[in-house]
C-alpha cells in the first residue's frame, strides 16, 4: 500500500471541486460530494488490486498443483536428484 499523503483539494471553474491523493482523483459540484467520490475511486483501486493478488495466488497454486501431479516432471525430478548424488559421490 503507498504511503499516505496529504489531498490536494482544487476549485474546478464550472465544475466544483477536484480532490487528490496517492494517484486518485475525483471531481464533484460540493466538496462533500468530491469526497465521496473519491472514496468511491479508492475503493474501487483496492478492490482491483485485491482480484489482481488473487488471480495471481489461484495461478501459482495451480502451477504448484501442475507440477506436483504431472508423473513427467516428477520423473525429471528423480532423475536429476539421482544423477546429483552419483556425482557428488552418494
Amino acid at each position: 500500500m503507498d504511503a499516505p499523503s496529504t489531498p490536494v483539494i482544487e476549485v474546478v471553474p464550472g465544475v466544483g471541486f477536484r480532490v487528490m491523493t496517492n494517484g486518485v482523483s475525483a471531481t464533484g459540484a460540493t466538496l462533500t460530494d468530491a469526497m465521496q467520490a473519491l472514496s468511491a475511486a479508492i475503493a474501487g483501486r483496492y478492490e482491483t488490486e485485491k482480484g489482481d493478488e488473487t488471480a495471481a495466488t489461484r495461478d501459482a497454486t495451480r502451477q504448484t498443483d501442475l507440477v506436483n501431479n504431472d508423473r513427467f516432471i516428477q520423473g525429471n525430478v528423480l532423475q536429476n536428484q539421482i544423477l546429483l548424488g552419483v556425482a557428488l559421490g552418494l
